[in-house]
């Protein structure tokens, strides 16, 4: 038996867990009152950097021949809202290309499936009915307004593309430190 502070026996294991745990309580002490580097900050810092935009990268296209743009008008989505875009190609570009957006960076943007336009060689077989239509669904996952706009690549010959993304999201700011 070890005597800790000389007055009370403790067996000599618990002596050094006596101590090791005086530690851990007061470093739990100083985490909350803000002490400990990011401890206290992290909880009331955003997830995202509101006003961070995601620019458009011009990659509708994709480098396909006779392909045009056809850009929609840029929408607002309110905090936890969702809004969803159709974009049509002309009749005389029909056949979509890829998309592109520019957005903020709270903001996610993913294609419904059900309205892709068919390929030829693609593994998906999809539905060739609004094949000049793209519906994407914009969600805000932030705290604030923020804003999207789509840019449809649409080309007077079938497209040569072999993939399509399908959704763009930024990494949020706060995540990037």
């Amino acid at each position: 038996m070890s005597t800790c502070n000389g007055s009370v026996a403790v067996p000599n294991g618990l002596a050094g867990l006596q101590r090791r745990s005086g530690f851990l309580v007061l470093l739990g002490g100083l985490g909350l009152i803000g002490f400990v580097p990011g401890a206290a900050t992290a909880q009331t810092a955003s997830l995202y950097d509101t006003s961070r935009v995601l620019e458009h990268l011009g990659s509708e296209c994709g480098g396909q021949p006779s392909c045009i743009t056809i850009e929609s008008k840029q929408r607002r989505v309110a905090p936890g809202q969702r809004d969803v875009f159709r974009v049509r190609c002309p009749g005389n570009h029909p056949h979509v290309v890829g998309w592109d957006t520019e957005q903020h960076e709270h903001i996610a943007t993913m294609v419904v499936l059900d309205d892709l336009p068919s390929t030829s060689g693609s593994t998906f077989t999809r539905i060739p009915t609004p094949e000049r239509l793209l519906k994407v669904v914009a969600e805000n996952k932030g705290d604030a307004i923020g804003f999207v706009t789509i840019f449809l690549g649409c080309s007077a010959e079938q497209s040569r593309t072999t993939s399509f993304g399908h959704m763009r999201s930024g990494v949020p700011f706060s995540l990037q430190r």
